[in-house]
């Protein structure tokens, strides 16, 4: 049952505790989006590197596992790009030529390997300097 509390013009539904645990997942949630919008090619050569994939997937992809929500022209825009730049390829299934699937390129394979290890090196670098500086000691289940 929710507890009611007026304070004023306000009123509060619900414990300190719970308003305060929804408010700390909003703002996870808000930095989830940063990280991912600023990451956004890292994360989708990642899932590129995993599977063939449509940009519709990818939108798909990246929402379930990270409740972020892209639009079409901006994963779109990514993925002309990336393809400009050789690092992936499109090919059209059979039979319906509108439904593209990107796949990173072979030749860029190894490339795209080395990117990857190379952003989750210098991001677990730099997270567990934050970390020791700010005396961190437990990092939420969900960043496990």
């Amino acid at each position: 049952m929710n507890k009611q509390e007026s304070y004023g013009n306000t009123v509060i539904i619900g414990d300190f505790n719970s308003l305060c645990a929804e408010d700390n997942n909003r703002k996870q949630q808000k930095l989830m989006e940063e990280i991912i919008k600023s990451h956004l090619e890292i994360t989708v050569l990642s899932m590129l590197s995993e599977k063939p994939m449509s940009g519709h997937d990818i939108i798909k992809g990246v929402f379930s596992r990270y409740m972020v929500l892209l639009s079409q022209g901006t994963i779109y825009s990514l993925l002309s790009s990336l393809k400009e730049d050789g690092m992936i390829l499109s090919m059209s299934n059979k039979g319906d030529m509108r439904i593209k699937k990107y796949i990173c390129a072979g030749e860029k394979i190894q490339e795209t390997q080395e990117k990857l290890i190379e952003f989750i090196d210098t991001m677990g670098y730099f997270l567990e300097s934050i970390k020791e500086e700010s005396n961190v000691k437990k990092l939420p289940d969900r960043f496990r």
